[in-house]
Parts: structure tokens; C-alpha cells; sequence
């Protein structure tokens, strides 16, 4: 087992993989195995008695028999075709699968659910198990009949006639033990593969005990507690429109009802009421949203609060909450809202240059039209939209993204810190030394040089790298850090609504341009950017297109 308190980034252990040949032997194993020791190294201590007893017996399973659970966990369905089973790695298969028996790690022919096991039989084998059926029905038809007929006992016999089954028993556990190593119930071992492929790279990190998500069993079995809440919540949502009682949804808010000390779980906590809260909203049951809402810690909830009381005529609640975003607002689009509740925005003020086309004249996309137009004599651009902002602001404070902040980083498949968005990422990063302005696009131009192809949450790296050095050496020092500063008041906000289009003139100049077609109007995203920009004193304009009449054309 591993001994030290620090487990870097699996990125040489393995194998690459290459597209369309078979991965060595035991690759999938391998990968198992990185899995079970990360967890015994970092979370030994909270396991409970069938995660230590999984956990142990899969470590000292004999090689065979291990290969063959590393593929049986990746494949799909609950019940597995034994017939379906070949491997080049494991010389003796029904040795693999007895020793799986044996440990209770799968149970052979075991129960299940007979229409999705007769769904593993194709139609010619189901003809085969019942061959005085009829075979002029469909597929689908002829499982209901037979699961109409037959008992499951009956099924079962038959079906394991035509070809046995296995099926796993370590669902639940081998569920925890994913959430242990990556962090969240989403992911699971196909992050080896995609790595492995060159598909995806990621930035070494260091991810060890010493910053592990959960700190202790309490907050483990909390977290798996707001899990199945979750989960709970998002069945309820689904089924609120067709009148789900209301005091289903109240007891529900009941059980989340205590904010969470830990950081991610109160996070999942408000997030599950912020969705319960909307779902009741969409029905109309405005105090059990206004309920929800309340104890929620996340934006929107308290604008979603402010809508819900001035739908209600409750002019003294809607006051209250514009004070208290006013005053102590979570994130900047909260501040935003508690100015322009009821107020129009004004596009008076927008700078919009407006010309005519004839729309059978366009070509490919309007934005591509309109540099086109604005580069015929000369210059060049790009239509990087939200890729330049968050570009600028992802290499300014790579160290900062990339910083080994308690509970950020848990597993080796993160392109980001899992508090990257959350309010508090900067206050937590606080101790770090700040990007410097000093040679600010030459700090870019190499960052961009040494990281290009890692992953990162916030901008793809093919769209950026062609023409980061002509948009660096365009856009002043000054200007580059005014534009990241934008972005580092409101990263969530600032992920979207930026000018479609960066472009360079002849003469040096450079500006950025939202483009709209005919019809189009501009959203309170762009609206917000473009406000930004201004506010910095950085060049943006709106070009905006509008059809000919086609009475004029004649």
C-alpha cells in the first residue's frame, strides 16, 4: 500500500492507450487498483465494515479473477451474458467468475427482473426458451406476454437454457467507493481511458490525505444522506406539475432543513432546495417555495423570494429583499438584480451601428458575415466570444485555480477546483500572491505555451491558441488587466454574454463587437458586458443587421 500522505496525479503509472488497439494486459485492473489504494491511503480510517471487507477482498484477489471484475463493473446493465464474456487477459474465464463467487463479489443466475433479463435474449433466443409462443409479435410484446405467463422462477430456468448470467452484488459499495475516489457519484473508471487515450490532460496536483473532501464517516454519510435528497427532490420536481402533494414537498424540505458547516455539502444542500423551491414555484405553491427558497444559502434564491412576494402584492417582503441584496449581496448578479428589479434597462446608450442586408446575401453565420465586412481593407479577427474573457482570466490566475486549497482537488480527473464558482474561491486563495501586471501578455503568451492542452473548466484551448499572440500583442497590458479584473468581480456571471467577435485593424486599433441578425435583440448578459466594458473605458460597439424590404429590392 501506498505510505506517504501525498498521492500525485497517476500520469506515468499507466499505459497510453492507442485508438483501436486492445489496451495491455490488466490495464483495467491496473486502473481498479489505483482506485482501492487512493481510497485505503486517504480514507482508511472512515470506511465502514462492508467497505473494509470489499475493499480488502478485491486488493487480494488472484489476477484472474480480479481482471474479470475490473470489466464486469464497466459493463452496462445489471445482468451480464456469461457468453458475452471474452477477454484476451484472463486465461480461464469460469475460473475468474468462481472466484467472484466464491468472495460474494457477483452471484451466478441470481434473481432479477425478468423483463430486463429476457431484454438480454435477442428474438431468435427467445423463440428458442419459448418455442410455442407466437413469432409474428415484436420483441418488446412478446417480453410482456411472458411476463404475463410465466412465473420468474420459470423465466429464470429457461433463460439460463439459452445462455447463464452474472450479476453484480458490490453495486451499492463499489457506488461509495467512486464517490470517495472522484468526489462525486459522476464519474466513474472511463476517466482512466479518456486520459489514457490522450483525450484529456490534466495538471499535476498534488491530492492527499491532508486535503481530502471528507473529513470524517458524520460528514461522509451526510453527503451520501443529500445524495439520495437529491435525488428525491429531482423525482419530486419532475412530478410537481401533475400536483404532488404539498406536504410531500414540505417533509422533504424538512430533512434539508439545518444549513451544513462543510463547504460542499451545504452547497448540495441549497442547490437541492434552490430546484424543490422552483418546482413548487412552476405549481404555484408559493409558500412551500418561499419555504425552500428561504433556507436555501445560494443564489437565486433570494431573487427568486423577491419575484414570488411582488407576485403576491407583498410590497413590504419585496422591499425587505431588495434591501438585503443591496447591502450584503452573495455575488455580483445579485447586486445587479436588486438595481434593476422593475426597471426597464435602457439600450438608449448602447453604441449600435446599424446596416441593411439582403439575408440571402449571408453565407455561413452572421458573425462570420460581419468580419468578413469589417476586415475587407485590412486587419484581422477572431469570433472568440466568451473564450478571450475567460482565456485572459484562466492563465492570469492559473496558480490560483490550480492551488492545492483544502477539499479543492480530490481526485486526478479535475480540470478545476471543485470550489471554482463558489462565492467564497477568492477569499479562500487569499494568501496567494496575486497575478502580476508587469509584461502582462508575455505572462500569458508563455502560460498559454506551457499549458496548452490541459484541461480546464472554463475555455477550449483550439480556439484560443491561434490567435492568442496577435490578440495579445493588440490589446494594451493595461487593457488586458482591466478586461481580467471584469472577469475576477463575477466569474459565474462573466462565463457568458461577451462580444461575439475581437478584432484588430491595420492602424493597431482593436475593439469588440456584439453582432446581431435581423430580429435578434440583445440579452441582459451582453447587456451587462458591454456595460462592463465601458465602464473600463475598453472598446465594444453592437453591429446590428436588419433585412432590406424586400419592397425596396423590387
Amino acid at each position: 500500500m501506498p505510505t506517504s500522505d501525498s498521492i500525485p496525479r497517476q500520469l506515468s503509472l499507466l499505459p497510453l492507450l492507442m485508438p483501436r488497439v486492445a489496451p495491455p494486459a490488466g490495464y483495467y485492473a491496473d486502473n481498479l487498483l489505483v482506485m482501492l489504494e487512493t481510497i485505503d491511503q486517504q480514507y482508511a480510517d472512515l470506511l465502514d465494515e462492508a467497505e473494509r471487507a470489499l475493499l480488502d477482498a478485491l486488493i487480494d484477489l488472484p489476477q484472474g479473477a480480479l481482471r474479470m471484475f475490473a470489466r464486469l463493473i464497466s459493463r452496462k446493465g445489471p445482468y451480464i451474458r456469461v457468453d458475452a464474456l471474452d477477454y484476451a487477459e484472463i486465461d480461464d474465464h469460469d475460473e475468474a467468475i468462481e472466484r467472484l463467487v466464491e468472495h460474494r463479489l457477483v452471484e451466478r443466475c441470481g434473481h432479477a427482473d425478468p423483463a430486463l433479463l429476457l431484454s438480454r435474449l435477442r428474438r431468435d433466443e427467445l423463440e428458442v426458451a419459448f418455442p410455442f409462443e407466437p413469432r409474428n409479435v415484436r420483441k418488446h410484446a412478446l417480453i410482456d406476454r411472458l411476463v404475463t405467463r410465466f412465473t420468474p422462477g420459470t423465466i429464470y430456468q429457461k433463460v439460463r437454457r439459452v445462455t447463464p448470467w452474472v450479476s453484480l452484488t458490490t453495486d451499492a459499495v463499489l457506488e461509495r467507493f467512486r464517490i470517495l475516489f472522484f468526489g462525486d457519484p459522476y464519474q466513474d473508471m472511463t476517466a482512466f481511458v479518456m486520459r489514457d487515450l490522450g483525450m484529456v490532460r490534466y495538471e499535476t496536483v498534488e491530492v492527499g490525505r491532508a486535503n481530502r473532501l471528507f473529513a470524517d464517516r458524520v460528514t461522509f454519510d451526510a453527503y451520501l444522506d443529500l445524495l439520495a435528497l437529491n435525488r428525491e427532490a429531482r423525482h419530486l420536481g419532475d412530478g410537481i406539475q401533475a400536483s404532488v402533494p404539498e406536504e410531500t414537498a414540505m417533509a422533504l424540505i424538512d430533512r434539508l432543513w439545518d444549513e451544513q458547516p462543510h463547504r460542499t455539502l451545504e452547497r448540495r444542500r441549497s442547490r437541492t432546495l434552490n430546484r424543490l423551491g422552483r418546482a413548487l414555484e412552476r405549481q404555484c405553491a408559493f409558500d412551500a417555495a418561499l419555504t425552500a427558497y428561504a433556507r436555501s444559502t445560494l443564489p437565486p434564491a433570494r431573487e427568486r423570494r423577491t419575484r414570488i412576494l411582488d407576485r403576491l402584492n407583498d410590497e413590504q417582503g419585496v422591499q425587505a429583499m431588495l434591501k438585503g441584496l443591496r447591502e450584503a449581496p452573495l455575488s455580483a448578479e445579485e447586486r445587479d438584480f436588486s438595481g434593476r428589479f422593475r426597471r426597464r434597462r435602457s439600450r438608449r446608450d448602447v453604441p449600435i451601428d446599424d446596416f441593411e442586408i439582403d439575408p440571402s446575401a449571408v453565407e455561413g453565420s452572421i458573425e462570420q458575415f460581419a468580419l468578413e465586412q469589417l476586415t475587407e481593407d485590412g486587419g484581422t479577427g477572431w469570433h472568440l466570444e466568451n473564450c478571450l474573457p475567460m482565456a485572459l482570466f484562466t492563465l492570469a490566475y492559473w496558480e490560483w485555480i490550480f492551488a492545492p486549497i483544502d477539499g479543492a482537488f480530490v481526485n486526478a480527473f479535475q480540470s478545476g477546483p471543485l470550489d471554482l464558482l463558489w462565492p467564497d474561491f477568492f477569499a479562500k486563495r487569499s494568501h496567494l500572491e496575486r497575478p502580476t501586471t508587469a509584461e502582462l501578455d508575455r505572462t500569458l503568451l508563455d502560460r498559454t505555451a506551457q499549458k496548452e492542452g490541459t484541461a480546464n473548466p472554463l475555455f477550449r484551448w483550439q480556439r484560443w491558441v491561434d490567435a492568442a499572440p496577435a490578440v495579445l500583442k493588440a490589446i494594451p497590458n493595461a487593457d488586458l488587466e482591466r478586461l481580467i479584473r471584469v472577469v475576477a468581480d463575477d466569474l459565474p456571471r462573466a462565463r457568458t454574454g461577451f462580444p461575439d467577435l475581437t478584432v484588430v485593424y491595420p492602424s493597431g486599433r482593436y475593439e469588440f463587437i456584439e453582432v446581431k441578425g435581423p430580429g435578434d435583440q440583445l440579452q441582459n448578459n451582453q447587456l451587462l458586458w458591454i456595460a462592463a466594458l465601458e465602464k473600463h473605458q475598453l472598446p465594444v460597439r453592437v453591429v446590428r443587421y436588419s433585412a432590406i424590404d424586400e419592397r425596396e429590392m423590387t
